[in-house]
Protein backbone atom coordinates (compact mmCIF):
# COMPACT_ATOMS: atom_id res chain seq x y z
CA UNK A 1 0.00 0.00 0.00
CA UNK A 2 1.15 3.19 -0.95
CA UNK A 3 0.53 6.00 1.57
CA UNK A 4 1.32 10.24 1.42
CA UNK A 5 0.36 11.70 4.63
CA UNK A 6 0.82 15.79 4.95
CA UNK A 7 -0.21 16.69 8.59
CA UNK A 8 0.78 18.46 11.55
CA UNK A 9 -0.12 17.73 15.25
CA UNK A 10 0.18 19.55 17.76
CA UNK A 11 -0.13 18.83 21.85
CA UNK A 12 -3.12 20.32 23.55
CA UNK A 13 -2.58 23.16 26.26
CA UNK A 14 -5.22 23.97 28.77
CA UNK A 15 -4.97 27.58 30.17
CA UNK A 16 -6.81 28.97 32.93
CA UNK A 17 -7.02 32.54 33.63
CA UNK A 18 -9.71 34.84 35.52
CA UNK A 19 -10.93 38.02 35.05
CA UNK A 20 -13.73 39.82 32.92
CA UNK A 21 -14.12 39.63 29.30
CA UNK A 22 -16.17 41.85 27.54
CA UNK A 23 -17.47 40.24 24.03
CA UNK A 24 -18.02 41.86 20.62
CA UNK A 25 -19.95 40.88 18.20
CA UNK A 26 -18.61 37.83 15.97
CA UNK A 27 -19.22 36.38 12.40
CA UNK A 28 -18.04 33.13 13.66
CA UNK A 29 -20.52 30.54 13.89
CA UNK A 30 -21.04 28.68 17.01
CA UNK A 31 -19.60 24.77 16.98
CA UNK A 32 -21.74 21.95 16.51
CA UNK A 33 -21.72 19.61 20.04
CA UNK A 34 -20.27 16.49 17.83
CA UNK A 35 -18.01 13.70 19.33
CA UNK A 36 -14.85 16.18 20.27
CA UNK A 37 -17.05 17.81 23.19
CA UNK A 38 -18.44 13.78 24.58
CA UNK A 39 -16.55 12.11 26.93
CA UNK A 40 -12.85 11.11 25.50
CA UNK A 41 -13.09 14.24 23.45
CA UNK A 42 -10.95 17.14 23.33
CA UNK A 43 -13.68 19.64 24.67
CA UNK A 44 -15.04 17.44 27.03
CA UNK A 45 -15.99 19.39 30.06
CA UNK A 46 -17.43 22.06 27.94
CA UNK A 47 -20.94 23.12 25.78
CA UNK A 48 -20.82 24.98 22.25
CA UNK A 49 -22.18 28.23 24.36
CA UNK A 50 -19.34 28.73 26.46
CA UNK A 51 -16.65 29.65 23.57
CA UNK A 52 -15.63 32.81 23.57
CA UNK A 53 -15.91 33.40 19.65
CA UNK A 54 -13.77 36.48 19.11
CA UNK A 55 -11.14 34.71 20.83
CA UNK A 56 -10.33 32.19 18.33
CA UNK A 57 -7.42 31.65 16.16
CA UNK A 58 -6.06 28.74 13.88
CA UNK A 59 -5.24 26.20 17.36
CA UNK A 60 -7.22 27.69 19.57
CA UNK A 61 -10.66 27.81 21.68
CA UNK A 62 -11.66 30.03 24.45
CA UNK A 63 -14.50 29.35 27.13
CA UNK A 64 -15.49 31.37 30.18
CA UNK A 65 -16.16 29.07 33.18
CA UNK A 66 -19.25 29.83 35.45
CA UNK A 67 -17.13 31.68 38.03
CA UNK A 68 -15.67 34.18 35.26
CA UNK A 69 -12.39 32.92 34.80
CA UNK A 70 -11.04 31.75 30.76
CA UNK A 71 -9.67 28.20 29.96
CA UNK A 72 -7.90 28.29 26.52
CA UNK A 73 -7.40 25.08 24.68
CA UNK A 74 -4.80 25.04 22.42
CA UNK A 75 -3.48 22.32 20.10
CA UNK A 76 -3.94 20.97 16.91
CA UNK A 77 -4.99 22.80 14.15
CA UNK A 78 -9.21 23.50 14.29
CA UNK A 79 -10.38 26.54 12.52
CA UNK A 80 -10.00 27.95 9.22
CA UNK A 81 -11.02 31.28 7.96
CA UNK A 82 -14.06 31.91 5.59
CA UNK A 83 -14.10 34.01 3.00
CA UNK A 84 -15.33 37.03 5.31
CA UNK A 85 -12.60 36.58 7.59
CA UNK A 86 -14.14 34.77 10.66
CA UNK A 87 -12.95 31.89 12.34
CA UNK A 88 -14.75 28.56 11.80
CA UNK A 89 -14.21 25.13 13.05
CA UNK A 90 -12.87 22.55 10.22
CA UNK A 91 -15.30 20.32 8.72
CA UNK A 92 -12.82 17.79 6.51
CA UNK A 93 -16.32 16.14 5.33
CA UNK A 94 -16.28 15.76 1.37
CA UNK A 95 -19.89 17.16 -0.77
CA UNK A 96 -20.94 16.94 -3.39
CA UNK A 97 -20.83 19.87 -6.06
CA UNK A 98 -23.27 22.18 -8.36
CA UNK A 99 -20.06 21.41 -11.28
CA UNK A 100 -20.77 24.53 -12.73
CA UNK A 101 -20.06 26.45 -9.63
CA UNK A 102 -17.04 24.91 -8.58
CA UNK A 103 -14.72 24.89 -11.21
CA UNK A 104 -16.25 21.84 -13.16
CA UNK A 105 -15.29 19.71 -9.98
CA UNK A 106 -17.91 17.24 -8.77
CA UNK A 107 -16.84 16.62 -4.93
CA UNK A 108 -14.96 19.37 -3.14
CA UNK A 109 -14.02 20.20 0.54
CA UNK A 110 -13.61 24.08 1.50
CA UNK A 111 -14.33 24.04 4.74
CA UNK A 112 -10.74 23.94 5.88
CA UNK A 113 -7.61 26.25 5.05
CA UNK A 114 -6.51 23.89 2.24
CA UNK A 115 -9.37 23.53 -0.50
CA UNK A 116 -9.69 20.20 -1.67
CA UNK A 117 -11.21 18.87 -5.30
CA UNK A 118 -11.95 15.64 -6.68
CA UNK A 119 -12.96 14.39 -10.17
CA UNK A 120 -16.27 12.52 -10.47
CA UNK A 121 -14.36 9.80 -12.46
CA UNK A 122 -10.70 9.24 -11.92
CA UNK A 123 -8.49 10.34 -15.00
CA UNK A 124 -11.18 12.80 -16.16
CA UNK A 125 -9.54 15.67 -13.90
CA UNK A 126 -7.04 16.15 -11.89
CA UNK A 127 -7.05 16.11 -7.78
CA UNK A 128 -6.29 19.73 -6.65
CA UNK A 129 -5.46 20.92 -3.58
CA UNK A 130 -5.82 25.40 -3.33
CA UNK A 131 -3.52 26.83 0.09
CA UNK A 132 -5.06 30.57 -1.39
CA UNK A 133 -7.05 32.19 -4.22
CA UNK A 134 -3.30 32.05 -5.97
CA UNK A 135 -1.39 28.60 -5.27
CA UNK A 136 -2.77 25.26 -6.50
CA UNK A 137 -1.49 22.20 -6.45
CA UNK A 138 -3.01 19.67 -9.38
CA UNK A 139 -1.74 16.10 -10.30
CA UNK A 140 -3.76 12.67 -11.63
CA UNK A 141 -5.07 14.26 -14.29
CA UNK A 142 -4.05 11.21 -16.55
CA UNK A 143 -3.04 8.29 -13.96
CA UNK A 144 -1.54 5.48 -15.14
CA UNK A 145 0.05 2.05 -13.51
CA UNK A 146 3.53 0.91 -14.69
CA UNK A 147 4.93 -2.38 -13.92
CA UNK A 148 9.03 -2.48 -14.23
CA UNK A 149 11.20 -5.53 -13.63
CA UNK A 150 14.67 -4.27 -13.10
CA UNK A 151 13.66 -0.68 -14.55
CA UNK A 152 12.30 -2.41 -17.84
CA UNK A 153 8.26 -1.19 -18.14
CA UNK A 154 6.72 -4.52 -18.38
CA UNK A 155 3.08 -2.82 -19.11
CA UNK A 156 1.41 0.66 -18.53
CA UNK A 157 -2.42 0.99 -17.49
CA UNK A 158 -4.35 3.87 -17.72
CA UNK A 159 -6.57 3.74 -14.66
CA UNK A 160 -10.08 3.26 -15.53
CA UNK A 161 -12.59 6.05 -15.73
CA UNK A 162 -14.54 4.86 -12.26
CA UNK A 163 -16.65 7.25 -10.33
CA UNK A 164 -15.77 8.42 -6.88
CA UNK A 165 -17.47 6.96 -3.97
CA UNK A 166 -17.68 9.53 -0.86
CA UNK A 167 -17.43 8.37 2.78
CA UNK A 168 -17.30 11.20 4.89
CA UNK A 169 -14.07 12.78 4.73
CA UNK A 170 -12.62 10.35 2.23
CA UNK A 171 -13.63 9.85 -1.83
CA UNK A 172 -12.48 6.10 -3.23
CA UNK A 173 -12.28 4.90 -6.66
CA UNK A 174 -12.95 1.16 -6.45
CA UNK A 175 -11.03 -0.64 -9.07
CA UNK A 176 -8.88 2.54 -10.72
CA UNK A 177 -6.67 -0.04 -11.99
CA UNK A 178 -7.77 -4.12 -11.92
CA UNK A 179 -7.96 -4.97 -8.49
CA UNK A 180 -6.67 -1.96 -7.50
CA UNK A 181 -8.33 1.33 -5.66
CA UNK A 182 -7.25 5.16 -5.35
CA UNK A 183 -8.86 7.00 -2.14
CA UNK A 184 -7.77 10.27 -0.72
CA UNK A 185 -8.79 11.26 2.59
CA UNK A 186 -8.89 14.87 3.59
CA UNK A 187 -7.14 15.77 6.65
CA UNK A 188 -6.68 19.07 8.24
CA UNK A 189 -3.10 19.74 6.62
CA UNK A 190 -3.97 18.57 3.66
CA UNK A 191 -4.60 14.95 1.75
CA UNK A 192 -3.87 11.70 2.35
CA UNK A 193 -3.60 9.05 -0.66
CA UNK A 194 -3.79 5.48 -0.35
CA UNK A 195 -3.37 2.75 -3.12
CA UNK A 196 -4.72 -0.23 -2.29
CA UNK A 197 -3.80 -3.83 -3.73
CA UNK A 198 -7.11 -5.70 -3.23
CA UNK A 199 -5.64 -8.99 -5.53
CA UNK A 200 -3.40 -9.12 -8.42
CA UNK A 201 -4.31 -8.35 -11.56
CA UNK A 202 -3.34 -9.86 -14.77
CA UNK A 203 -0.74 -7.70 -15.72
CA UNK A 204 0.87 -7.84 -12.05
CA UNK A 205 0.64 -11.76 -11.97
CA UNK A 206 2.25 -12.40 -15.30
CA UNK A 207 5.11 -10.31 -14.43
Amino acid sequence: MKKITLVLSLGILLISSSGAYCQEKSMSKVSIQDKNWQKGGIYEGFVPNQEILEKRNSISKYFKNSNGSITAQVGSLVHYKDANGAWQDIDNSITLNNVNAKGGYKFSNETNEIKSYFPENAGVQTVKMQINENLDFSWWKNPKLEIKNNGTVLSSISAKSQAGILKNNTIIYNEAYAGISEEFEVLSRGLENNTTIHSLNNQISNS
